[in-house]
């Protein structure tokens, strides 16, 4: 709830937010008004030049960013078929399903074994990421009560909401980073744009909420950088203990964001926040019975099932077999195929640049053009471009970091070196699977990048910013803003079998296919 709340403000203030409240063109492009590591060249702007830069800056462009994002996922909600598992976006029968098991059979958000959900496929033992399921079983329940028995639609349209808030968070975060707006909403284009994102924005899955805590632990820990406070801290807090009880991989990810915390700003320390907390509290002040009573549940969540998990079973997330018998556990598919992995000897392994660079390749190819776990061709040529310039970004990146500045607290640095980081714990963790496995890309999507792709390309698009100038940048943005357009939804349908859409909506589908086919190579 006090999460919901400090959302729909920030929500309502990047929706709303008036041109007086970012710094004005002129002084956005002239020296002085960006970071000392980021200026602009002095240089005479193009009448078309300023136009285009302030377009891209205004409320007008942040909006028509927006519609069009929720168009898309509008559509890939109301026409992506859901009944084959070839051909649903990425695991939307499993989450349905543990949805709608938690309406049926638990008031509880603790569940410690359900044996045989899932099917053929899955077995939960005790998983620690369980929030998004139990949170989305709510409607549910009320749309069961209202006589709706097929929930998908619905479900899908509130994770379109959950991944529309994710965008608005991420503006805000490089907002509040002093960030100009003509860097941060193209930015946010691009991101929204991609197949893989929209695709997940109009499915069912966990993702849709596991970026959104991503991006609040980013935009506090920004906020916490430009104004240190205990509220600030108070946020970061619980969203560090409820982001791991919806996806396992974001507590690496709370572990980067508090590292810098701990070891840069003192002023207000974690220590101190909580004995202002419980001080609070022993004077009944509301607001902070209100913080206790949340951070408590959440903290309270995560300890029961990672802490428990652990005590009881040696794991954070225990396999089928150390909860269930051997012959429950052969009920599962996973479990079965989990028994036919090798690990790849040392001296068979492929090396780790060799590696890296495939996994490059596939993770860019099943975020750029995806189905599902199927892949589809986007129009000729532009994958390829798109992932050249996704390696340049990552290039543009690391030669932009700063350590000693990191110190200094320079935080785009800091964003940078945290995406980074967190893109080579990936890669790592993919490495392990295929070394334990035998199988190079197994579990391995684009989406599990998300938490920190929109920075790793806003980042090095604020410093071409710098590099090409006032009046090249904006030739080079609209181009992007042109290409990443084209490869999401519109290749989609130009490319994707009509197979992959529900039968009502195939006739649609097609007109609009025939009439890209006509004007697209």
């Amino acid at each position: 709830m006090l999460v919901h709340g400090q959302l729909s403000k920030s929500i309502s203030i990047v929706a709303n937010v008036d041109l007086r409240e970012s710094v004005s063109i002129n002084e956005t492009l002239s020296e002085g008004s960006l970071p000392d590591d980021v200026q602009v060249r002095k240089e005479r702007m193009w009448p078309l030049a300023q136009a285009v830069t302030i377009f891209l800056g205004s409320r007008t462009f942040w909006v028509a960013t927006l519609g069009w994002f929720l168009i898309q996922g509008v559509f890939f909600a109301l026409t992506s078929l859901y009944t084959s598992k070839f051909t649903v976006p990425p695991d939307e029968l499993f989450h349905t399903n543990f949805i709608q098991y938690y309406a049926d059979h638990s008031w509880s958000p603790l569940l410690d074994s359900q044996e045989g959900f899932g099917g053929d496929w899955r077995d939960i033992t005790r998983p620690p990421q369980y929030l998004y399921h139990y949170a989305l079983s709510w409607p549910v329940r009320f749309l069961n009560l209202l006589g709706v028995d097929n929930v998908v639609v619905p479900l899908r349209l509130l994770n379109v909401g959950l991944a529309a808030a994710n965008l608005v968070v991420l503006a805000k975060t490089l907002l509040v980073c002093r960030l100009p707006k003509h860097v941060v909403y193209p930015a946010v284009f691009i991101f929204s744009n991609l197949m893989m994102y929209t695709l997940l924005a109009g499915a069912i899955n966990y993702d849709n909420a596991a970026n959104l805590c991503a991006s609040l632990l980013f935009y506090y820990l920004c906020k916490q950088y430009f104004s240190p406070n205990r509220r600030n801290l108070l946020f970061l807090l619980l969203l560090s203990v409820i982001a791991p009880i919806i996806k396992f991989t974001l507590l690496p990810l709370a572990v980067m964001i508090w590292l810098p915390i701990l070891l840069l700003f003192r002023r207000f320390e974690v220590l101190d926040t909580l004995q202002h907390l419980w001080r609070g509290l022993l004077a009944r002040n509301k607001k902070f019975l209100l913080y206790a009573v949340v951070f408590l549940v959440g903290f309270g969540l995560f300890a029961e099932r990672y802490g428990g998990n652990m005590v009881a079973h040696g794991s954070m997330r225990p396999a089928c077999d150390a909860i269930h018998s051997e012959e429950v556990c052969m009920q599962s598919a996973l479990y079965r195929r989990s028994l036919g992995f090798n690990e790849v000897a040392a001296n068979e392994r492929m090396h780790k640049a060799i590696f890296t660079s495939r996994w490059l390749v596939l993770n860019h190819t099943r975020t750029v053009g995806t189905l599902s776990h199927k892949n589809v061709a986007t129009f000729t040529k532009i994958e390829k471009i798109t992932f050249w310039l996704f390696i340049a970004s990552l290039l543009i990146m690391a030669r932009n970091i700063r350590l000693r500045e990191i110190a200094k607290r320079n935080i785009v640095s800091l964003l940078a070196l945290i995406s980074v980081a967190y893109l080579a714990l990936a890669a790592y963790g993919n490495y392990q699977i295929y070394v334990t496995s035998g199988l190079f890309g197994l579990a391995l999507q684009g989406r599990y990048v998300f938490p920190v792709y929109f920075f790793l390309m806003a980042i090095p698009l604020y410093y071409v910013a710098r590099y090409l100038g006032k009046n090249m940048y904006p030739v080079a943005v609209i181009a992007l803003l042109g290409l990443y357009f084209l490869s999401g939804m519109p290749a989609h349908i130009a490319r994707a079998d009509l197979g992959n859409y529900q039968a009502n909506y195939r006739d649609q589908v097609e007109t609009v296919r025939n009439v890209l086919h006509s004007v697209t190579p």
